[in-house]
């Protein structure tokens, strides 16, 4: 199988009929990232509670939606990898997302 040569996958559905899908090489456009947003902005938390933050990477069709979270101050809050926030102690602080494509930025504020 060369570039350019379609492939063939064929089956049978369970249904009585058989499938084929041809799937062909080709070129994939790259979709930068333009911006991110995060909500809620702004959360007020009790110490020991936890609260999910959404990040929404636009466009929703970019060809890397990965983010990244952080805390700027771990004592009073942490982030995890999925945008979870954890009051550790009574204080506020910043919850930054960054885009790993074009290192765009959006912010929380907590409030322990």
């Amino acid at each position: 199988m060369t570039k350019g040569d379609p492939v063939y996958i064929g089956g049978n559905g369970g249904d009585g009929y058989l499938y084929k899908v041809v799937l062909e090489w080709g070129e994939v456009a790259n979709v930068p990232v333009t911006g991110v947003t995060v909500v809620p902005d702004t959360v007020n938390l009790q110490v020991g509670f936890s609260t999910a933050l959404k990040a929404t990477v636009a466009p929703a069709n970019a060809t890397n939606l990965g983010v990244t979270w952080s805390s700027a101050n771990e004592d009073i809050a942490t982030v995890s990898e999925d945008g979870t926030v954890l009051a550790k102690s009574v204080g506020e602080t910043k919850v930054t997302v960054k885009t790993v494509d074009g290192d765009y930025t959006a912010a929380a504020t907590i409030r322990v």
